[in-house]
């Protein structure tokens, strides 16, 4: 890219998309497949509606299926950051849903947390300190109408809780907390963006398409799609599980060939 262009909204971006799908096209072909099950699972299941477990646990599935398509699209022009960050956000609703499908209890904790973030929300308007938006909140206090916000007792679950009852405590740990670099802008994700010159300084700064180094990000994608898959199978029995172990050894084998050749 150039001065002259419009950074990321340039179009197309055809080229790098047809650059990243031949060299990962090992990772996309299994990304395609996983994808084409979860999908044709969401529109097969039969939803009880007076389920609150079954509700949520289709909201979950539809969000983190389609959080995680939105990453593959940014991976394919070379948003490799911003995919990241969109893995994290499906990490956290898969971690929800898991939790759900070993624990139908969880669920309720769920509810009661929208009420504890209403609370929490209605908590930082006493803390304004902007002019005119500190008037619209004074206003609103003195009026008693989030009162009923406030005097909730109700708690909410942590995305560490969740991933803990869903048994993911170590995904937590690591694949989360490396996602979580790109979500904050962490000084370590950032060495993205410099180019070092001979002299081993920095020399530019870039803010391109990135090609390389997908590998991890296609991995966590495909494997966040078959694990949702695996715990939306719990909820619902008719959920077609006989390709999912063939997903998972696929995946095996891509992993071990890419850890294989980082090595060499």
């Amino acid at each position: 890219m150039s001065k002259a262009d419009d950074g990321f909204l340039t179009e197309p971006f055809d080229h790098v998309r047809e650059e990243v799908r031949q060299k990962y096209a090992d990772w996309r072909s299994l990304l395609v497949r996983v994808n084409r099950l979860a999908v044709d699972n969401q529109y097969s299941i039969e939803i009880q509606l007076d389920s609150n477990v079954e509700r949520y646990a289709a909201v979950l599935f539809a969000r983190t299926l389609a959080t995680t398509q939105a990453s593959i699209l940014l991976l394919e022009v070379g948003l490799v950051p911003q995919a990241r960050t969109l893995l994290r956000s499906a990490l956290e609703t898969h971690f929800a849903l898991a939790a759900i499908a070993k624990e139908d209890r969880v669920v309720d904790k769920l509810i009661e947390g929208h009420a504890a973030e209403q609370k929490r929300v209605a908590k930082n308007f006493g803390h304004l300190q902007h002019t005119e938006l500190k008037q619209i909140a004074d206003a609103e206090i003195a009026s008693d109408r989030l009162q009923p916000f406030l005097a909730s007792s109700e708690t909410a679950l942590s995305t560490l809780d969740l991933a803990k009852k869903a048994g993911l405590e170590h995904w937590y740990r690591t694949v989360y907390t490396d996602l979580s670099w790109s979500t904050h802008g962490a000084a370590v994700d950032l060495d993205c963006h410099v180019v070092v010159g001979e002299d081993g300084n920095e020399a530019e700064f870039r803010n391109e398409p990135e090609v390389e180094d997908q590998e991890s990000s296609w991995l966590c994608a495909i494997e966040i799609l078959l694990k949702a898959t695996t715990a939306l199978a719990a909820v619902f029995p008719n959920v077609d599980q006989s390709p999912l172990e063939q997903g998972y050894a696929d995946l095996r084998k891509l992993a071990e060939k890419f850890q294989t050749s980082a090595t060499l």
